[in-house]
């Protein structure tokens, strides 16, 4: 072993680093050495790191996860060196580190953003912010998720599985109240002309597929998606109806 990998290894242990993560560090930090044919850190360069990472990632395989823990490796490498890490070391690291900060709205830059939307939008939006719900289970919701009397929202997978049930926001409820009832009467004009049917989850199509027309089965945002009627005359279509694109 070189001795810059025993400086790192006396480090590493000082520091308290576990054995098997001491391991890894160490393997990566000797091929990073390997792959620039020296064994003196001091004598390398920026140029030698960001080489080594693109051969890692090009000729290696190596995934995020991998590349992350060699930047980290060749980090220790030079914090073990009698001066530490060079500072073209630590202004590379920053820029490879991710950003962690959340990009979060404040209350009045929500109020504004609020006051541009109308209609689903801001229905939308309004619930993704007030429950903390993601884009895509927004858009999947159900008639039958909204309990107004409760004021509860159910979440669920793409399987039907419930994932957690939230409060509802009580300055979403009126126009809550005003979407489900002006969708109640699209269902039930739907169902007049024959339509009226949404998708459902695959295991529950095979099981109970009449459930389609059902009120409670209906999307809080529809997109209804013109099919042909497989068999009805002149090329007639069908509307099934599925949740708007998140």
């Amino acid at each position: 072993m070189s001795d810059s990998l025993t400086r790192m290894r006396i480090a590493l242990r000082a520091e308290g680093v576990e054995e098997e993560r001491c391991k890894s560090l160490l393997f990566w930090a000797r091929a990073f050495l390997t792959f620039c044919n020296n064994d003196d850190p001091e004598r390398l360069d920026r140029n030698d790191v960001e080489g080594f990472l693109a051969h890692a990632s090009e000729d290696r395989f190596a995934g995020r996860p991998s590349r992350n823990r060699a930047l980290e490796a060749i980090e220790w490498l030079f914090k073990a060196m009698p001066d530490g890490p060079p500072a073209w070391l630590r202004i590379l690291i920053e820029e490879r580190r991710p950003d962690a900060t959340p990009n979060i709205l404040s209350e009045s830059e929500v109020r504004r953003l609020l006051a541009q939307l109308k209609g689903e939008s801001w229905l939308a939006a309004a619930l993704i912010y007030g429950t903390g719900i993601r884009l895509l289970e927004c858009v999947r919701l159900r008639v039958r998720d909204i309990d107004l009397g409760e004021n509860k929202l159910t979440v669920r997978d793409s399987a039907d599985k419930i994932t957690r049930r939230l409060p509802l926001p009580e300055n979403i409820q009126p126009r809550l109240k005003e979407h489900l009832e002006d969708l109640k009467l699209t269902h039930i004009r739907d169902i007049v002309e024959g339509n009226g049917g949404a998708t459902l989850p695959p295991l529950v199509a095979a099981r109970t597929p009449n459930v389609a027309r059902n009120w409670g089965w209906q999307y809080l945002f529809p997109q209804r998606l013109e099919h042909e009627r497989t068999g009805a005359p002149d090329h007639a279509v069908s509307k099934v109806i599925h949740h708007v694109d998140p």
